[in-house]
């Protein structure tokens, strides 16, 4: 896995983690995930060259915890495991006693066999 320094070159994921954004449940903009990555608050990994993976080392309930913020790019089918025993190292390495995912109702079928559990449900009304 190599880090990136997003802020420097973000041209070149732009549109994955526009795309990416699209799909945030925190409304997360693309600018903001690159001012993040700039204070360091978050962190960007490039794996197999295609995917780019997004972590934030926080504090939340009194335990550290691993958030995946956002996955951009293609490649899942080829370097998705990757992507998973390279979180699970990183949440190691930083202490972490959970590794959060916020995501689309389909990454519960994708990390169920990675011992994940869907702990809540965002529910969303737009207001005129």
């Amino acid at each position: 896995m190599e880090q990136v320094r997003l802020e420097l070159q973000p041209w070149l994921w732009m549109d994955q983690i526009e795309r990416a954004c699209q799909h945030a449940l925190d409304d997360l903009t693309p600018l903001a995930v690159i001012e993040e990555c700039k204070t360091g608050r978050f962190l960007a990994f490039v794996i197999g060259g295609c995917l780019l993976l997004i972590l934030e080392v926080a504090e939340q309930a009194e335990q550290r915890v691993l958030n995946v913020r956002l996955l951009a790019g293609k490649g899942w089918d080829e370097f998705g495991e990757l992507a998973m025993d390279f979180t699970d190292r990183m949440a190691r390495e930083q202490g972490c006693a959970v590794t959060r995912v916020q995501g689309r109702p389909g990454w519960l079928r994708v990390l169920a066999g990675n011992g994940y559990k869907q702990k809540a449900v965002l529910m969303e009304r737009q207001n005129d």
